[in-house]
């Protein structure tokens, strides 16, 4: 420790100890641009044990896509559901050999300068595979992104990088790798525990290192994506302030068939960058997939024409002016259920 201070200044000392003991939120960029075409594939990194892999599948289940793990270039498997291994084993006959030969024996993933230059053509290949299919979506996973690939190639593209601690990552990747059939070997998980923290700090390192030249000149920024809690949705700048959100509230259990969307604000500075109507459009579509038989409204000032627009632009209909005490609204909906009953609701 006395080594590692005097040859770090203060600024620094305190940053390395964040990175190992504070978890931070994840690093987002372009995630609305991931959608069938020219941007299909959302990539997805982070420390081992930092989690990526639980976020890729969960994003694979919600958004109907097909993951890869880089991991199985080394393991022999397919996550996709697409051939794509297969795929690439025919396409690279030195690939086909090397999954029967030397990578069995190479769990650490320590491989000669031939033998890692084959494994970034296959990734590469991968990935390839992936746009040639333009219509489906995918998610490519691994700590491989920032460890084999040159970081320009992901400046424009959907990204997320997981902002776990080095030290939270470290204990949930050595509990992972020392529990079989249910059962944690405590001992060697304790024992090994150092040595993960060695190497997962010059993991670390490197990917602060992809993550600041990804900054530097991306289009990256925060406003690309949706947080969302129990009751609203929101988007935060790049220190973490939300600047635009909206507030849902569901009255289905006091027999009402509509679900209240309401406190749509967006902070003056960022208007007119649409973050509004993305909210708007995402939290309407998610609940009425959840709630397909129920309806959404909404009360907006007669001479609130912008908003008005806005809401028209997603499908919001106009029921009826209503007075309130402060003025007159339009009682605004979207969705199948029954409107005789919003239109007899009291809202004051």
């Amino acid at each position: 420790m006395e080594r590692l201070w005097n040859n770090m200044n203060i600024n620094d000392f305190c940053t390395a100890i964040e990175n190992v003991l504070i978890s931070k939120k994840d690093y987002v960029q372009n995630f609305d641009k991931w959608k069938p075409g020219t941007n299909n594939i959302l990539y997805v990194t982070g420390l081992s044990g930092s989690g990526k892999s639980t976020l890729a599948e969960e994003y694979e289940k919600k958004y109907n896509a097909h993951m890869f793990e880089l991991d199985g270039l080394q393991h022999n498997y397919d996550s996709s559901g697409k051939g794509i291994l297969e795929k690439c084993k025919k396409d690279i006959p030195e690939y086909a050999k090397a999954v029967k030969t030397f990578l069995k024996e190479k769990n650490d993933g320590e491989f000669t300068n031939d033998e890692f230059n084959l494994m970034k053509r296959a990734g590469k290949h991968v990935m390839q595979l992936c746009k040639e299919d333009p219509e489906t979506l995918y998610i490519i996973e691994g700590i491989q992104l920032f460890q084999w690939f040159n970081r320009d190639q992901f400046k424009s593209k959907p990204l997320i990088i997981k902002g776990t601690s080095m030290l939270t990552s470290s204990i949930r990747g050595n509990k992972r790798d020392f529990t079989e059939n249910g059962k944690l070997n405590k001992v060697a998980m304790i024992k090994t525990l150092p040595q993960r923290l060695k190497w997962e700090s010059e993991d670390e390192k490197s990917l602060n290192q992809f993550k600041k030249e990804l900054k530097s000149t991306s289009e990256f920024t925060s406003t690309n994506y949706i947080r969302k809690s129990t009751k609203s949705y929101y988007i935060e700048n790049d220190n973490g302030d939300v600047i635009s959100k909206v507030d849902y509230y569901d009255y289905s259990k006091k027999g009402f068939d509509w679900i209240l969307i309401a406190n749509v604000e967006t902070k003056l500075e960022y208007r007119g960058n649409g973050f509004a109507t993305k909210l708007v459009n995402e939290i309407c579509t998610d609940l009425l997939h959840k709630y397909p038989t129920k309806g959404l409204y909404l009360l907006v000032r007669v001479n609130n024409t912008n908003a008005i627009a806005l809401y028209k632009k997603i499908k919001f209909k106009i029921l009826k002016e209503y007075k309130m005490k402060d003025g007159l609204y339009y009682i605004m909906y979207k969705g199948n259920a029954d409107k005789q009953q919003l239109a007899n609701m009291n809202f004051r």
